[in-house]
């Protein structure tokens, strides 16, 4: 986990967080459907 906080800024990773929450939610959400 260090090496990635120092490879990307914790605003990045909190980015890429968010963006793959959203975007595997809804699949997830059809796919139940």
């Amino acid at each position: 986990m260090e090496a990635l906080v120092h490879t990307f800024p914790p605003v990045s990773t909190s980015g890429i967080i968010f963006s793959a929450t959203p975007f595997r939610e809804p699949p997830k959400i059809r796919s139940n459907k």
